[in-house]
């Protein structure tokens, strides 16, 4: 195994190192350049200067003076303050400080300035004012303590938090306003006065209670909300230790499905789908928004769950139409956390997790494959015919020497055992022989016990007037396959600050750093190897070679190389980076109505370098040979500009209206460039120019799009809603007659509880609403360039120079949006004052001009166009269920219950209804079907292939059979058929027939294929493509989720189940290892065990030798032989946390303190074989298993800190 050096591990971290602290520089300076902007806008303020009529004047006149040319109102008391006073000046023009301090030198006043503020009073309390300290408790309506609110005086940074009873102590002047606050609660002021103990009474905000949901360019009360959007809050990511917030996620919203469809380290492999899929040839991917910027890609790299405050999933089209042509797929709104009012708060966060391979897949030991080979061989051999070239013509035997098998063609592939002689090492026939082999289980040499750690830390806090946090964050992720691992450096700031009365500015900035090493899937990976394998090579060799198929031939030859060997051996690291910044200003014209322009942009950078050595050993393929390096790297840039103006009002107290305007405009540009060498001269160095350049392209792409956007709320009584949108974009993307597309939506809800006729039911019913909507959204995730002819260059050539010519594919001028319509009509409940939360959706989702490719008759010179014809239809229900049955001081407990299904339907295609390997791709049908060979049984004998002549009828053959009853064999391996029955027992005196398969009878061992009749009903009687039917759905059923959080005292609780139900998964990884019966690859033992190995035997499994045979058996392109059930039910995390008491942290620094341990993944209840039923793949071509990266069980520890 090839280890780097000491020197260039450290080079290699040093240099991501590097990376992520210019990135961070950069961050610093933008920040340092905002701060002192807004402490100059700060003194400019104190420093403005004003001109006075007089060298002479009253304390008064001053005032009124500063008042009329400032922004500041002067306060003072009468009793401490003479206006009348008469004060001299030297200068008719100065500073409002200078002033003051000339009033100051003169007289007994001081000033000080506080925001938009300058108050007078004595010097002596200018000073420094006197402090005491005051106690209390703050409490509900029903007397319980409220833990956790928030004391603060007013205009300053002095402040704090009660503790578990409720109680506080604060250090605060005499004059001091304490402000109380707690979410869910109005909050109150209390002036200090001379109390030494306040002791205050919160009342519930039913405002405040009313969450406030993230809408598109805006936020709006839950209550008022006409569309179909979920949340996810920041205490329900928190329960979840995960390496990005899309595993977090998981089951948490209805009609939303995560799939972590490969385990490889950092979770790259996670794919979400709103409502089911809305495009059959494009990007199903919703649009991400973090912070008012929608993304192409990369959130889940730049943002850890704690970043998060909250997470809204725009899933209906009335509520997504407002990002329009990107909305189809729809919307994840992503807010993160921003400062709060108070003393700078400090939180440090960390979790240590242990990983290991969630489940093992049940392969044969030592014993059983050299068992299995030698009844694979002796079958084969029997099923031989003699040959004529053979000098011993009897009947072959399972005792026939290798010296006698050696004379048949292919013999060392099918026929011949080792035996220890010759070439052979071991003799698979000599017990002893067979137990000096090794016994080697590659699942467990390959997976490893793997480390997860992740340590974070964060600065917040603010004051009335800016607010600030930073965090950053560092995470390390060992894979469960050896040399896989994955390790990211997050850093992220945002800073906004009142400037003036009327203008907000700010800016974010997230950045992050990822470097890790992957292994390959599919054929070449080490995961298939490890299952193919057989167990009898040894881990290593005398030579220091890994042993397996291609490099020890002496044990047993073949084309499988060793899956550590290939682990260990092939370099292949990844390499992101990426930032994404914005920067706003909101500027409020008159009162309500307000002005924001925010600038964004951002870049996501992609390097991928593999290196094959010249001494791994691969598939069929025995080192030395030629090394091989590929570097590949991906750049996006992109930026956006968006304009909105916000304007609210009401009417008569009981309109109430909010209306949106908006034009944005967005620039991508695209870059790939991929360069591969061969031919190294040695393995040490592995960049490209060490090797002789085999292939070098790139392309590059761009496509921008500008936007008009427009939506009104309206609101009468706080009963009737309505809401409308409209947006228009136009994108380069689309043809020129088609580069405009405009999308609107109308909803609407009706608060039935707040009726008067329902008025009966108000101590029960809370809430009630009923909402329908309606909108048209599009889909703009297409190739760059799909509406224009592209040319090619380097593949033509005239005299030896190369040319440009048309690439195959013709453009498409009239190419348009994919445009989806969605109709929806839910209902929120709410029973008990909140205690059970109840929402219901349905919805009818369809999507045309879905783009598809149209084939073009030869004479055009063209084989393809790109044309909107397709079109698909989605429709599903989501239910969900909140409720907490227990609420008492010491014990709570909430669940949430959410079940969901969708059901699609492909209504038109632009061309012919087709196959697609094992799919059938057909209108009216629903995509994801499964389309192959039904397997009705196997053939006990070579005499039960009988059939009557119409092939309707299978007939029941009788042998001759001893005085025992039993079956008599004859010397040429099969029985003595007497006749043939109906299945009503009747004999069958007609001409027999039999079906063939490939052209050849099938036989005892062999498949019983489904015969499917033509358009007449009629059956051939001969297995072929033609015999392909529908096998079933790869889509599930339904999904649901469960989760649950009880607490007691400082302990809390949390658990989750996710279920998939229905649907079905094709085992590709079965069929590969059953195809290969009598060979040397290494087999399942349900096929060993089951496998038909004599006449008569009966069993749902084909023949050991199908290798040998010509009947197709194994080599169907899909049987439901390999269709399995995909349900599961995964106990998908669990939580166990204890906070300490706040009241033994008061004389310590420390805010809050909480320790946890968690499991993700503990248990998956399943009918499944293979790693995992949960299963992604294309649109139209779902639930395939091929053995990706298992999903991994883990579980560890943490601890929240704060200061």
């Amino acid at each position: 195994m090839k280890r780097k050096t000491l020197l260039q591990s450290f080079i290699v971290h040093n240099n991501r190192i590097k990376d992520f602290f210019r990135i961070m520089r950069i961050s610093l300076f933008l920040l340092f350049v905002c701060l002192c902007q807004l402490m100059a806008a700060d003194a400019g303020a104190q420093n403005a200067e004003i001109k006075i009529s007089q060298n002479s004047m009253t304390i008064r006149q001053l005032v009124k003076e500063i008042e009329a040319q400032t922004e500041y109102l002067v306060v003072f008391r009468d009793q401490d303050v003479d206006v009348n006073r008469i004060v001299s000046f030297n200068k008719r023009s100065a500073r409002v400080t200078d002033y003051l301090e000339e009033v100051s030198k003169n007289t007994n006043i001081g000033y000080r300035f506080e925001n938009n503020y300058i108050t007078l009073v004595y010097k002596a309390k200018a000073i420094e004012q006197d402090k005491k300290r005051i106690t209390g408790k703050i409490v509900d309506t029903n007397g319980e303590p409220i833990i956790g609110a928030n004391i603060v005086e007013k205009g300053t940074t002095n402040g704090t938090i009660t503790d578990i009873d409720g109680n506080f102590t604060l250090e605060v002047p005499e004059k001091s306003i304490l402000i109380v606050s707690y979410i869910g609660y109005a909050p109150r002021e209390i002036a200090v006065g001379n109390q030494l103990n306040i002791n205050v009474k919160l009342n519930e905000d039913t405002e405040v209670l009313d969450e406030v949901v993230v809408v598109g360019y805006g936020t709006q009360k839950k209550s008022d909300v006409t569309t179909a959007v979920a949340s996810v809050s920041s205490e329900n990511l928190k329960n979840r230790a995960a390496v990005n917030f899309g595993e977090a996620m998981a089951g948490q919203v209805p009609g939303v499905l995560i799939q972590q469809t490969n385990g490889a380290p950092g979770g790259e492999g996670l794919t979400i789908k709103v409502r089911g899929t809305g495009s059959i040839t494009q990007s199903n991917d919703p649009l991400y928004v973090v912070d008012g910027y929608p993304m192409e890609g990369g959130a889940f790299r730049l943002l850890n769950s704690s970043d998060i405050e909250s997470i809204q999933v725009l899933k209906d089209a009335s509520s997504t139409a407002i990002y329009g042509s990107r909305g189809a797929n729809g919307v994840v709104i992503i807010t993160t956390k921003k400062g709060q009012i108070g003393k700078p708060s400090v939180q440090l966060n960390a979790y240590v997790g242990f990983q290991q391979r969630e489940k093992k897949i049940e392969m044969m030991n030592r014993d059983q494959y050299v068992q299995w080979f030698i009844d694979g061989r002796n079958q084969a051999w029997l099923d031989a015919k003699v040959i004529s070239s053979d000098p011993d013509q009897s009947p072959h035997s399972i005792n026939d020497p290798n010296s006698r098998r050696t004379l048949y063609s292919g013999a060392s592939s099918q026929y011949m055992i080792p035996d220890g002689t010759g070439s052979y090492k071991y003799n698979f026939l000599d017990p002893a022989s067979v137990a000096q082999m090794p016994d080697n289980d590659w699942q467990d040499l390959l997976y490893r016990n793997a480390l997860m750690q992740q340590y974070e830390l964060s600065v917040s806090g603010g004051t009335e007037n800016t607010r600030y946090t930073f965090s950053g964050s560092y995470t390390s992720q060992e894979g469960i396959v050896l040399n896989t691992d994955y390790e990211r450096f997050n850093f992220r700031t945002n800073v906004s600050s009142k400037i003036a009365d009327c203008l907000n500015v700010g800016m974010s900035l997230m950045a992050y750093s990822a470097d890790g090493t992957e292994q390959a899937n599919g054929k070449d990976s080490p995961v298939l190897y490890a299952l193919n394998l057989p167990p009898i090579y040894s881990l290593y060799n005398e030579d220091g070679t890994y042993g397996s198929m291609v490099r020890n031939p002496e044990i047993l030859a073949g084309d499988v190389a060793n899956p550590i060997g290939i682990a260990e051996q092939v370099m292949n690291k990844r390499k992101r980076h990426g930032w994404l910044g914005t920067i706003f200003a909101e500027w409020e014209i008159i009162k309500n109505l307000k002005y924001r322009i925010s600038i964004n942009g951002g870049i996501q950078d992609n390097i991928n370098k593999k290196y094959e050595p010249s001494y791994v050993d691969f598939d069929a393929s025995k080192a030395p040979r030629p090394a091989k390096g590929i570097n590949e790297r991906w750049t996006d840039r992109d930026w956006v500009i968006e304009n909105t103006l916000n304007y609210s009002f009401t009417l008569a107290d009981k309109h109430s209206f909010n209306t949106l305007l908006g034009y944005t405009t967005q620039s991508h540009t695209y870059e790939h460039m991929k360069g591969e060498a061969r031919g190294y001269a040695n393995d040490n160095i592995t960049t490209l120019n060490a090797g002789t350049m085999y292939a070098l392209t790139s392309d590059e792409s761009e496509y921008s799009m500008i936007s008009y956007l427009g939506r009104i709320n309206y609101v009468y009584d706080n009963r009737y809603m309505l809401t409308t949108t409209l947006r228009s974009d136009g994108s380069s993307r689309f043809g020129k007659n088609n580069r405009w597309g405009s999308f609107p939506s109308v909803s609407a809800a009706w608060r039935v509880s707040d009726e008067p006729f329902m008025r009966w039911a108000n101590n029960i019913l809370t809430d009630a609403k009923i909402r329908a909507s309606y909108g048209i959204t599009g889909n703009d995730k297409i190739g760059r360039y799909e509406s224009q002819t592209v040319y090619t260059a380097g593949s033509q050539y005239y005299n030896s120079v190369g040319g440009i010519v048309p690439a195959s594919k013709y453009g498409n001028p009239d190419l348009k949006w994919e445009q989806t319509k969605q109709t929806n009509i839910g209902v929120d409940l709410s029973f008990l004052n909140g205690r059970i939360m109840f929402v219901a959706d349905y919805y009818i989702k369809k999507t045309s001009d879905l783009l598809s490719d149209y084939n073009l008759p030869s004479t055009t010179g063209y084989d393809k166009m790109r044309v909107n014809l397709a079109s698909i239809e989605n429709k599903g229900v989501e239910l969900s269920l909140t409720a907490t049955p227990v609420r008492t001081r010491d014990f709570n407990w909430s669940t949430t219950v959410n079940w969901w299904k969708n059901d699609n339907k492909i209504l038109d295609l632009a061309r012919e209804d087709y196959i697609n390997s094992a799919w059938l791709i057909a209108a009216g049908k629903p995509a994801g079907l499964f389309y192959g060979y039904k397997n009705l049984g196997v053939y006990e004998y070579d005499a039960s292939n009988a059939w009557t002549q119409d092939y309707k009828t299978r007939l029941t053959p009788v042998f001759k059979r001893d005085n025992e009853g039993n079956v008599v064999i004859g010397l040429n391996g099969q029985p003595t058929l007497e006749k043939y029955l109906n299945p009503d027992g009747t004999e069958y005196t007609g001409k027999i027939a039999q079906m063939k398969v490939n052209g050849v009878v099938a036989g005892g061992g062999d498949v019983i294929w489904y015969n499917k009749p033509n358009e007449n009903g009629e059956l051939d009687g001969v297995i072929n493509s033609n015999d392909q039917t529908e096998l079933g759905k790869a889509n599930p059923d339904w999904f649901g989720s469960w989760g649950n959080t009880l607490t007691y005292k400082d302990f809390s609780l949390s658990f989750n189940f996710y279920v998939s139900w229905g649907g079905q998964v094709w085992n590709d990884l079965k069929r590969y290892y059953c195809s290969w019966g009598g060979n040397t690859h290494k087999q399942t033992p349900e096929y060993i065990m089951q496998g038909w190995k004599y006449p008569g035997e009966i069993t749902s499994w084909y023949a050991l030798n199908s290798k040998q045979r010509k009947t197709n058996n194994h080599s169907m392109s899909l049987s439901d032989q390999f269709l399995e059930d995909a349900t599961f039910i995964r106990l998908q995390s669990v939580r166990l946390s204890y906070s300490v008491d706040p009241k033994f942290l008061g004389k310590t620094p420390l805010r809050s303190v909480q320790a946890y341990i968690y499991g993700n993944n503990l248990l998956t209840w399943t009918n499944y074989t293979g790693y995992d039923p949960e299963l992604s793949g294309g649109v139209l071509t779902p639930g395939k298993d091929s053995s990706k990266y298992p999903r991994k069980r883990e579980f560890g520890f943490g601890f929240n800190i704060g200061f």
